[in-house]
């Protein structure tokens, strides 16, 4: 379980986030909404540590780790598998050297098990010998892939997906949400997904939190969602589905 209790964030005066409050049990799915620059990023980097929050706690398993210790820190990053709005990753080093990083950082295996888990990642998302391809020479898509075998290689607890679509044109951007789905239901881990891409959120998540002003403001199932009263909600999603409806027309060739 996470627990993130009254978390607040600033940065140079500017206040990002103003209280969260969220907890995500073991199996969710969730999706966290809300306008770009909401803050939905940074709340999702205080997960694994990456950003300390000016106040509040984030409890991971019972554990705060805005209280431990950086080794504690780096053994609890361990059970988080991250996919980054970019894919991050490092030019310089091939496909499987990309992937099997952190298992020759955090394991003792060996080069023959490390290539072992590398393949067995890879085909997971569907590409198989491009070990010693490099990331200049992949498509976009591809990249997303690869990172994800990266983020799934340390057999993670927790998945975190930061705008795993953004980039990609919408036909790619579904593939992507299809192979979510397949690794949640294989790994049966925990998944949390920041977009502002209504379309996808729902296509992917069981459970939604939209975060407005720094704060959680709504939490529940896809029905509540759109049965919410709260004005933020609505235009949320009014302007999701408004931005939608226009693309279609535009792929139609109606505008």
């Amino acid at each position: 379980m996470i627990e993130i209790k009254n978390l607040h964030k600033r940065f140079d005066g500017e206040t990002v986030l103003n209280g969260v409050n969220l907890t995500i049990s073991d199996g969710d799915t969730l999706v966290i909404i809300g306008k770009s620059g909401c803050g939905k990023t940074v709340l999702l980097k205080h997960l694994i540590g990456l950003l300390k929050p000016d106040e509040g706690e984030i409890r991971i398993d019972g554990i705060d780790i805005t209280k431990v210790r950086r080794k504690k820190l780096y053994e609890m990053r361990k059970k988080f598998g991250m996919l980054f709005q970019s894919g991050a990753l490092f030019d310089s080093m091939t496909v499987g050297e990309n992937i099997g990083l952190p298992l020759r950082e955090h394991t003792r295996l060996s080069d023959e098990d490390i290539r072992r888990v590398v393949e067995e990642k890879l085909r997971l998302v569907g590409l198989e010998q491009i070990e010693n391809l490099r990331p200049a020479e992949l498509s976009g898509g591809m990249k997303k892939r690869v990172a994800l075998a990266r983020a799934l290689v340390m057999e993670p607890l927790y998945i975190l997906f930061d705008e795993p679509t953004t980039g990609v044109d919408p036909v790619l951007a579904d593939k992507i949400n299809d192979l979510i789905i397949e690794i949640q239901k294989k790994l049966k881990t925990t998944s949390i997904t920041v977009t502002h891409d209504i379309a996808s959120a729902f296509k992917i998540g069981n459970t939604f939190a939209m975060l407005a002003d720094g704060k959680i403001i709504f939490k529940g199932t896809e029905k509540e969602l759109k049965e919410n009263r709260d004005p933020r909600v609505k235009e949320f999603l009014k302007s999701s589905g408004t931005f939608r409806r226009r693309f279609r027309r535009i792929n139609k060739g109606k505008v």
